[in-house]
């Protein structure tokens, strides 16, 4: 296949399909929520710090603490110092849990 190029954002239209990956089912109305909110910005498409953000904003309130939060992005590959979490660590860390990714998400990129 034809090598590709990401840009290390996401689509307008997976930001649902991030939001159940990362465990938070939203309703109809919050996903149109959620699409409201990123196009009110004239964004088609947001960074993975403003997916965390609209996830921490929309997600229904639960007892997580930073150190939850610092184990689970370890567990999924982060740097532990630094919690810095790499796209192709956390790529291989779903195909191997069994998390179905679109054809065009399980190749190797070239970041710009």
């Amino acid at each position: 296949t034809e090598e590709r190029e990401i840009k290390g954002v996401v689509p307008i239209d997976m930001v649902a399909d991030m939001m159940r990956a990362l465990g938070y089912y939203p309703s109809n109305f919050e996903i149109r929520d959620l699409t409201h909110e990123v196009k009110r910005k004239r964004k088609d498409s947001v960074s993975l710090s403003d997916l965390v953000r609209l996830y921490v904003n929309h997600k229904p309130v639960q007892e997580v603490s930073l150190e939850d939060l610092h184990h689970v992005f370890v567990a999924l590959g982060a740097e532990p110092v630094t919690g810095s979490l790499k796209w192709e660590s956390l790529r291989l860390m779903l195909l191997r849990i069994g998390f179905s990714l679109s054809l065009s998400l399980t190749h190797t990129h070239t970041h710009t």
